[in-house]
């Protein structure tokens, strides 16, 4: 059982207050710190999404649902039952798809998704992900309107070498 937290979604949570980007980085860092505590006990959270990801009054955001967390064992390459693959498909990583090992990078992945998604407002085509600096400029491009984020090369190395499996293209 978990303490109930009142909070909102994190993407709304970053769209109605207009959160900058360095904001945002804060948000999914704190995230990622509460991830690495998950798998310093050796739990892998395999669902980090924005549904999961709560931010209180306080301006915290709060992983929730570990309902399909899995605890790491000494054989790394155990697989999860066949048939039996209990994830959101918009955000799980390949492994999660393929039967594969399931380890810390499954979460390092969705988080990678989640950053993606709060830095460009949409969520990235698996076909084909771009640098999100590029994606934010599409859609800035397509709407005609303006925005006041400006994503640098760094972050968008970040978020590609996190996001990107060796299928996909990749165009920065």
């Amino acid at each position: 059982a978990m303490e109930y937290v009142s909070g909102i979604g994190i993407t709304q949570w970053c769209r109605t207050r207009d959160l900058d980007i360095q904001a945002r980085v804060g948000l999914v860092a704190k995230v990622a710190r509460a991830v690495a505590a998950a798998h310093a006990a050796l739990i892998v959270h395999r669902d980090i999404k924005p549904a999961n990801v709560l931010v209180d009054d306080h301006g915290e955001p709060r992983l929730l649902d570990f309902g399909i967390a899995k605890l790491l064992e000494a054989d790394v390459t155990e697989r999860t039952r066949p048939g039996f693959a209990p994830m959101t498909p918009e955000y799980a990583a390949p492994e999660q798809f393929s039967d594969g090992p399931i380890t810390t990078a499954t979460d390092v992945y969705a988080l990678g998704l989640l950053l993606y998604e709060l830095l460009t407002g949409s969520h990235p085509d698996r076909r084909f992900v771009q640098a999100p600096s590029l994606a934010l400029a599409a859609r800035r491009a397509q709407s005609g309107g303006t925005t006041r984020l400006r994503i640098d090369r760094d972050l968008d190395r970040i978020v590609l070498m996190v996001t990107v499996r060796v299928e996909v293209d990749i165009h920065v």
